[in-house]
């Protein structure tokens, strides 16, 4: 939802890997998996709803809305 724009593997255009959250998640995830565990651990208890929204494609929006309501989060 986040790397993708469409349908069978559509990759999104104009999209910057390295500035984004799953950018910043791997970024040394092989010199130090216990760094990006918590990363990912944090943003998940911690982070609000709106940032991932924000970086997921908007061809996904609708689908990212019901599932934080299948989970009960308001987006």
């Amino acid at each position: 939802m986040i790397l993708y724009d469409g349908p069978l593997g559509r990759e999104r255009q104009n999209f910057d890997f390295e500035s984004s959250i799953l950018g910043k998640w791997s970024e040394g995830a092989i010199e130090n998996l216990q760094v990006a565990r918590n990363s990912k651990v944090a943003f998940v208890l911690e982070s609000s709803p709106k940032v991932l929204e924000d970086s997921v494609s908007p061809y996904f929006r609708d689908l990212f809305r019901i599932e934080g309501k299948l989970r009960g989060v308001s987006a």
